[in-house]
């Protein structure tokens, strides 16, 4: 009797039925697999991209090294620069442009079976392809070169960087995924070594020269406090053929044991640590007091300039303009003599201008080095505080012997549009030389005028009468 009373009131206890008690238990125990499966998913993918996350790829790398015929491409890649990205731009486009370099790999992984695309962490990603032959990785690499090549558009922004791949080709004679990991980055290490967007396969020299990359960062310290450096100068001259204007100040390495480092063996080494800071800003301090020596020595009108490269990492210091400033007081130069050249996709980048207006406030000149080799907005470079563009090398050398350099043209056009004046570098030939100057190209520097020489040698081209050929 009372078992029948108590189920007579269940529907008291259950309003909604015993039917309907059931949907929800039913809903309940859903809802709990679907988020058990959503954490699963959590734990194995990257949440800002939604690719598989390390962990997931060594788990994928586990199971192909394991299999009875294991064969497989595994590659990684770094975005180059990637860190300028985010201090010039900010962490929210540093981020969408990681999501977009995710999209583009996933379009390359969906054409393999079993491909495995993770983000390891930063802006490294690596890309699993299962049974991919080497001739097919070596496709992949080029095609993902173009496509993470293509310019990304970002609010008001468009951002191109380049990507650094290295590839490890699997077999049965590995079975460690973490070694397999290692040597990959390895030879993405080598593959920014060897100039960044490109891609190397890797040897087992590469670990050799992963360690030589790490011993040269250590010797650049100590060549800093045992004054290894020194600066050696190249003129700047007047292409009407009116004489001298000023001189660029270049560093130099003599190692007690290696002998001459060249600077593009040791300055990308610098660029990617903390030492680049206390390396420029001893270039900016001794080029300045030498200025100062040499105005003493030769008078005041020996040298109307001496120009100094900045470094993309030094622009970003939120105090580099206090530091230039100490550097200007404490040399006694004239700010007016010093012209601080900055590469053109650091002067485009949005957070620079503010620095760039409080380096003018200094009283220092600007110029805009190596133009025509990035990406310049016309409206964004007629706002920006410079005065001169510099145009790259590589644009001068492609002068013809006879006929017209519409690039050049175009260039020099534009930025006497905007009142600037332009420097031509690399002028090797009176060609060269000519056709530029009849453009109105006001300066220029090269081999045609001199080599860059050491400070004492500068004394005798400042006292010579003309311009030497």
């Amino acid at each position: 009797m009372r078992e029948r009373a108590l189920m007579s009131t269940a529907p008291d206890f259950f309003p909604y039925g015993e039917g309907r008690l059931a949907a929800l238990l039913a809903a309940t125990v859903g809802e709990r697999r679907l988020l058990e499966r959503r954490l699963r998913e959590l734990e194995s993918s990257d949440p800002l991209t939604g690719v598989a996350n390390r962990a997931q790829l060594q788990a994928r790398l586990t199971e192909v090294l394991e299999g009875e015929d294991p064969r497989a491409a595994l590659l990684v890649l770094d975005l180059d620069d990637f860190k300028l990205v985010n201090e010039l731009y900010g962490h929210t486009h540093g981020d969408g442009l990681l999501v977009e370099a995710a999209r583009r790999l996933e379009i390359v992984a969906t054409q393999f079976d079993d491909a495995c695309l993770a983000r390891l962490g930063g802006d490294e990603f690596a890309l699993l392809l299962p049974d991919a032959t080497y001739q097919e990785a070596r496709w992949v690499c080029a095609g993902l070169l173009n496509r993470l090549r293509q310019p990304v558009r970002l609010g008001l922004a468009e951002i191109e960087v380049g990507t650094s791949i290295g590839l490890v080709m699997l077999d049965g004679g590995r079975g460690d995924p973490d070694a397999a990991l290692r040597d990959a980055d390895i030879a993405m290490y080598a593959a920014k070594a060897a100039g960044k967007n490109c891609w190397r396969l890797y040897e087992p020299a590469m670990h050799e020269d992963l360690v030589a990359r790490l011993t040269l960062e250590g010797e650049l310290a100590v060549a800093l406090e045992q004054d290894q450096f020194e600066l050696h100068f190249q003129p700047l001259v007047r292409l009407d053929g009116s004489g001298r204007l000023g001189v660029e100040a270049l560093l130099r390495w003599q190692h007690p044991t290696r002998g001459y480092v060249p600077p593009d063996t040791f300055l990308p080494v610098a660029e990617r640590g903390p030492l680049i800071h206390r390396i420029g800003a001893w270039v900016l301090r001794q080029a300045c007091r030498q200025v100062v020596a040499w105005s003493e020595r030769l008078g005041p009108d020996a040298l109307e300039e001496v120009a100094v490269n900045i470094s993309p990492r030094q622009l970003l210091d939120p105090h580099f303009a206090e530091r230039v400033g100490e550097a200007m007081a404490g040399t006694g130069v004239d700010p007016a003599r010093v012209v601080l050249e900055i590469t053109e996709s650091t002067a485009m980048a949005p957070n620079s201008l503010e620095q760039l207006l409080a380096l003018r406030a200094l009283g220092v000149r600007l110029a805009i080095d190596d133009f025509g080799t990035g990406h310049s907005s016309l409206g964004r470079l007629a706002a920006l505080p410079v005065d001169a563009l510099k145009i790259d090398r590589s644009f001068v050398r492609a002068i013809p012997e006879s006929g017209d350099a519409p690039l050049i043209r175009a260039m020099v056009a534009m930025a006497h549009s905007l009142g600037l004046a332009v420097v031509a570098e690399g002028i090797e030939t009176e060609r060269q030389r000519q056709y530029l100057a009849d453009l109105g190209c006001e300066h220029g520097q090269g081999f045609l005028f001199s080599r860059p020489m050491a400070a004492e040698a500068v004394v005798a081209f400042l006292t010579a009468g003309g311009v030497p050929h």
